[in-house]
């Protein structure tokens, strides 16, 4: 697999951003909190994730984000 600049726009900042709360373990209403927005936009933003990735869980799309270099996961 070969980076392109169209793969690592695949995800919009906000969608890796919640991809990598979700990879460290935060639960959506946790992630709501940290972002100060709503449970519903994170929901709505992994079902974009889904829908981009045509995948049908998120913690297959967050490894499909690593194997392909979209994610790289970080503490905070």
């Amino acid at each position: 697999f070969k980076k392109t600049k169209d793969n690592l726009q695949l995800f919009t900042q906000r969608e890796q951003e919640i991809l990598n709360e979700i990879a460290v373990g935060y639960k959506d209403n946790e992630i709501a909190g940290l972002l100060h927005t709503s449970e519903k936009s994170i929901q709505q933003c992994e079902s974009n994730i889904l829908r981009k990735t045509n995948l049908l869980d998120i913690s297959s799309a967050i490894q499909y984000a690593l194997e392909k270099g979209l994610l790289r996961i970080t503490y905070a």
